[in-house]
């Protein structure tokens, strides 16, 4: 699966996911930023557990192993999972809108 960011409904100046090693969230107690979010997977239906911190680059999803009780993100054909998604948002925004869209892609691979 793969972040994006999150835009404006203007058109204006995107916020950018932190949280991944390569990209801190830069506000208070390691919580977004300015102009940054933090979208992070819930695998499990019963007891959702946290579980990726979605990022620009492709990453695996365990929420498809926890459903068959492992730590394999691998999925068996015409497998589905439950899985919930959590946006922490930015502390502050450069930009006016009150509305902002974001994405998240799950890329099938073999």
């Amino acid at each position: 699966m793969v972040g994006a960011d999150a835009v404006p409904a203007d058109g204006g100046k995107h916020w950018t996911l932190c949280g991944a090693a390569d990209r801190p969230c830069l506000g208070k107690h390691a919580r977004p930023g300015a102009d940054q979010l933090d979208a992070t997977t819930l695998a499990g239906a019963k007891k959702p557990t946290a579980g990726v911190t979605l990022d620009y680059m492709p990453l695996c999803d365990i929420a498809f192993g926890l459903a068959n009780g492992s730590s394999s993100c691998a999925a068996s054909p015409g497998q589905h999972a439950d899985e919930g998604l959590t946006i922490l948002v930015a502390t502050g925004s450069t930009d006016s809108s009150k509305l902002f869209t974001t994405a998240v892609t799950w890329i099938a691979g073999a």
